[in-house]
């Protein structure tokens, strides 16, 4: 556990390096539209100007996992609720008596909010005393709502024109024809050709850090899972030729590291750092409030469904493994049999077995039935994630390899080495029969199944 948490601290160095790259293109972000001198300017909306900035810059230290000083701001009806001081928070109208806006702006360091942080830029600052002076007005369904969720789709700032240093690639995806191949990038994602690695295009507008790629059913728009830590989790839905957003999910409070279809297409279930599974009807235009479950404590890694639509399994960090009935919304079983962190889940063909993978060194496979062992295979290290496929299974490592396993035949196909880093993503494109990988140091190989052969390999780094 204690190497995983230093290759994620490697991680986040990398990242935040590239992000000093375009942080400037987001400079104006919080600057309101410019109002014509005659026209006085529109009442400011909390969902579209203050429920940004308190995600943004309060959640983290009054939210419902962390409430100094008893005071919560994600949600409204918490927002105007006093904390430990009892003094109201928000006085609509009334600047002078709100204590938020007193914590913003007073020069008494032990007191100004964020504590021991910069004071909020001023802009942010008059937006807030402005909402407060113009009535405090919620323009939301449900003042309970997570103010994450209500906060309207934002466009996101280009990514940087040419990465200075190679970004881990957390995520991967071959498109249908088996000729091209998706990677996550910093706000975009980034298309190469297949065959000799050559960046083709990169597709904009999207969340800081993606963790999952999954087609849709339609096989036209290409779903983005991803967000900033701690603060956002968002998936996006993307036209693969035009390259435009066509649907944006509600947002969470942070990350989504996984999401899977439903065999039928009509439900998305998507697994988050907020220890929180949510499933999703996509069948609608019109967004309903999405089912959850939050049976786990800790992050949800990785999300599955059975072939039948009927089961969903998962994978979280508090050391299980859960499975659940989804025609009666409700858990049915927890597998507990790797005692470290599990990060991967993925069901064998016929429903029967679940195939999981953590910090163990293992894979383990066990029955759907009584979440009972039914056998294991060594990995030789600790395992970031697994995928299944056409009854092939693949497992990413951080001993350097990507493993393929036979569900049929429950063995193991061969290792394919070649990586000098950890593993942290793959795809296997049955038609072809080719796997492709991508690390931590952003290397991409792509291999033949059959015999192993590596056939190209490139670092994702336009």
């Amino acid at each position: 556990m204690v190497t995983f948490m230093i290759q994620l601290l490697r991680n986040n160095i990398l990242l935040s390096l590239a992000m000093l790259l375009c942080l400037t293109a987001n400079a104006n972000a919080w600057q309101e539209a410019p109002q014509a001198e005659s026209s006085p300017p529109a009442p400011l909306s909390f969902k579209a100007n203050v429920a940004q900035i308190l995600q943004d810059q309060c959640v983290a230290c009054h939210g419902a996992k962390k409430a100094e000083g008893g005071y919560r701001v994600d949600t409204f009806s918490k927002l105007k609720q006093p904390g430990d001081s009892g003094v109201e928070p928000v006085v609509a109208s009334q600047i002078d008596k709100s204590e938020l806006i007193r914590r913003l702006v007073t020069e008494d360091a032990s007191e100004r909010m964020p504590e021991g942080g910069d004071r909020l830029p001023d802009v942010q600052i008059e937006l807030l005393k402005r909402w407060v002076q113009e009535g405090a007005a919620y323009d939301g369904a449900n003042q309970d709502e997570n103010i994450a969720t209500i906060i309207p789709p934002i466009q996101y700032p280009n990514g940087p024109e040419h990465y200075a240093l190679p970004i881990p690639v957390t995520a991967v995806v071959w498109n249908a024809a088996g000729d091209a191949v998706v990677t996550g990038g910093y706000h975009e994602l980034l298309v190469w050709n297949a065959n000799d690695g050559k960046f083709i295009r990169n597709i904009p507008n999207m969340p800081q850090r993606v963790h999952a790629l999954k087609w849709h059913p339609d096989g036209k728009q290409l779903v983005v899972a991803g967000g900033t830590p701690g603060r956002i989790g968002e998936v996006r839905f993307v036209d693969f030729e035009s390259g435009q957003v066509t649907r944006v999910l509600p947002r969470n409070g942070d990350v989504v590291l996984d999401i899977a279809f439903s065999p039928d297409g009509t439900r998305l279930a998507t697994a988050g750092a907020d220890a929180m599974i949510r499933i999703y009807d996509i069948t609608s235009a019109e967004e309903k409030a999405p089912q959850i479950f939050s049976s786990h404590s800790d992050w949800v890694y990785s999300i599955g469904w059975s072939a039948d639509g009927k089961r969903l399994a998962s994978a979280s960090r508090d050391k299980t493994a859960k499975f659940f009935d989804m025609e009666k919304s409700e858990l049915l079983l927890t597998y507990s049999g790797h005692g470290s962190a599990v990060r991967g889940v993925a069901f064998a063909p016929n429903g029967a077995e679940v195939y999981s993978v953590g910090a163990d060194h293992k894979v383990h496979r066990w029955k759907s039935e009584n979440a009972q062992k039914s056998g294991e295979f060594g990995t030789g290290s600790e395992s970031m994630r697994i995928g299944a496929t056409a009854g092939v299974c693949w497992v990413a490592s951080a001993n350097k390899q990507l493993r393929l396993y036979d569900m049929e035949k429950n063995a193991e196909i061969r290792a394919l080495p070649g990586h000098n880093d950890w593993v942290l993503a793959a795809d296997y494109h049955p038609a072809t029969q080719k796997v492709v990988a991508s690390g931590h140091n952003g290397e991409v190989i792509i291999w033949n199944k059959d015999d192993g052969k590596e056939l190209v390999r490139w670092v994702a780094k336009k």
